[in-house]
């Protein structure tokens, strides 16, 4: 197909789901929640647990999630939330009629090429899916999509200030923390296992380039059994951007590929230590106040193409670029230095995080729901 007889293609998809919209899917569900987790991804995220806070407190919502493979999320999902093709046309209608979308990520696909309206009584909780981060933005809300956003939630100040630059003045913005991060805070108390476990988390590269990874754990998990006396296995989780393409890499020694697992959230509350590069991942485990550190050796080239919001050294983290550099850091990590340097960091950038951001979204929604 031609790109002008695409466009044409969705010019007209458009105009029919916008009538649709108004005509066909006019009354509004007021209890039906639909989630929308990285255009179909897996059961994850924020969206993951402001829908099992909703399960909890309530048994009479109508709770859906889009999904690319519905049959396969299907399974991983508690009695009281159903899966629903993502690209499929029930989505279409799931979202033209739900009370509430509550997404952290953009929903382009159906406002721009299937005409996706909201229409007075639906509302649009925006959690994103950044923690602090320091990678720039390529891509966030459409201008209109963006006129449709009612609530932004935020884990700390420095990132409600970047919501008002992107979004401007249009919707509430909410200081109550990340949903996906309360697992994390809770897990500051946990006693190591016997055996600990370093969790590998790179970023994906614009140009999908592979040489800035590191594949040999040899070194760095013998220093960190020096370090950390302890038996140490290594686990790896690469980005879901890398995984859709089917990238594989050469991984040398006893290593765990965790890609596929849906909830990283999980690994990170498991973990002992994290090793990433510009991932927000790395964030989120800081809040655990376990060792963490940056391997970035295309440091240079990464800012060059796609940017930081704030220097690498502006971060607590350890920064190494090359595997000599991230064995010295390990060997010579001082856990006082590096707790001090999360609460600056934490203070610095106005974090909320208190383990009960859940709550207080399902608290949010379900007041909403009740006043209408």
């Amino acid at each position: 197909m031609g790109k002008a007889l695409e466009n044409l293609f969705h010019a007209l998809a458009a105009c029919l789901g916008r009538w649709k919209c108004r005509h066909a899917y006019a009354r509004i569900e007021p209890k039906k929640i639909v989630f929308n987790q990285f255009q179909g991804s897996g059961f994850g995220c924020n969206q993951k647990y402001i829908a099992l806070e909703l399960l909890k407190r309530r048994s009479d919502l109508d709770l859906v999630w889009l999904a690319r493979d519905a049959a396969a999320v299907q399974r991983e999902l508690p009695a009281g939330i159903r899966a629903v093709a993502w690209k499929g046309p029930d989505a279409f209608r799931e979202l033209a009629t739900a009370g509430a979308w509550v997404s952290n990520h953009n929903l382009g696909h159906f406002i721009r090429h299937r005409g996706l309206v909201k229409k007075a009584g639906q509302r649009y909780y925006q959690t994103w899916h950044g923690s602090f981060g320091i990678k720039r933005c390529t891509e966030t809300l459409g201008p209109a999509e963006a006129k449709m956003l009612d609530v932004f939630c935020a884990n700390c100040t420095w990132e409600a200030n970047l919501a008002r630059e992107w979004f401007g003045e249009g919707p509430r913005i909410l200081p109550v923390g990340h949903p996906r991060n309360d697992l994390i805070v809770r897990s500051r108390d946990r006693a190591p296992a016997a055996e600990r476990t370093l969790l590998y988390v790179p970023t994906f590269r614009d140009d999908g380039a592979l040489d800035a990874y590191l594949t040999d754990f040899a070194a760095v998990a013998e220093a960190l059994a020096r370090r950390w006396p302890a038996a140490w296995k290594v686990q790896v989780r690469l980005h879901p951007n890398m995984r859709k393409k089917g990238v594989k890499l050469p991984f040398s020694g006893a290593v765990e590929d965790v890609t596929d697992d849906p909830d990283i959230q999980e690994l990170l509350a498991a973990a002992d230590v994290v090793i990433s590069d510009y991932s927000s991942c790395i964030f989120d485990f800081a809040l655990s106040g376990r060792p963490a550190f940056i391997y970035a050796p295309d440091r240079a080239k990464y800012e060059s193409d796609r940017g930081f919001y704030y220097p690498l050294s502006a971060t607590p983290f350890p920064v190494a670029e090359s595997v000599k550099d991230l064995v010295d850091a390990v060997a010579s990590f001082d856990e006082r230095v590096y707790g001090e340097k999360l609460t600056a960091f934490f203070a610095e950038k106005g974090s909320v995080e208190q383990g009960d951001a859940a709550a207080k979204v399902a608290d949010l929604i379900l007041a909403e729901l009740e006043a209408d």
